[in-house]
């Protein structure tokens, strides 16, 4: 994975008509930044990741790493994008609008401390 200092590509969706940014890539690495109150998986104990966003990483042959950046705790959650894909949960979307998701315990990550702060 490589430093934040590197430029940012943003990877955006289509939610409802309107384009959202899910997070951004550096380097080899896409990044999502999360509240953990607002985008923990309760049910299943972890973070979940669209499978769209999922299959475009996958597709660019850039992304090896999926990594996790809870804003409230200063931590990275970070795993090898293929161990995310293949070891999650996939899971329907709920409703108008939601895609399917796939979603991995956070057991499945590694986790460190992390200065956030170059997110705001």
């Amino acid at each position: 994975m490589k430093h934040h200092s590197e430029s940012m590509i943003p990877v955006m969706i289509e939610v409802n008509g309107r384009r959202k940014q899910t997070g951004f890539i550096i380097g080899n690495a896409y990044y999502s930044p999360r509240k953990k109150s607002k985008h923990f998986f309760r049910k299943y104990n972890g973070y979940a990741i669209s499978t769209a966003v999922l299959f475009a990483l996958k597709e660019s042959g850039v992304v090896d790493y999926i990594v996790i950046v809870d804003t409230e705790n200063n931590l990275e959650h970070f795993v090898n994008l293929d161990d995310f894909v293949n070891n999650g949960i996939k899971v329907a979307g709920r409703g108008y609008g939601s895609d399917n998701q796939i979603v991995l315990p956070i057991d499945k990550f590694k986790t460190r401390r992390a200065d956030t702060q170059w997110l705001n």
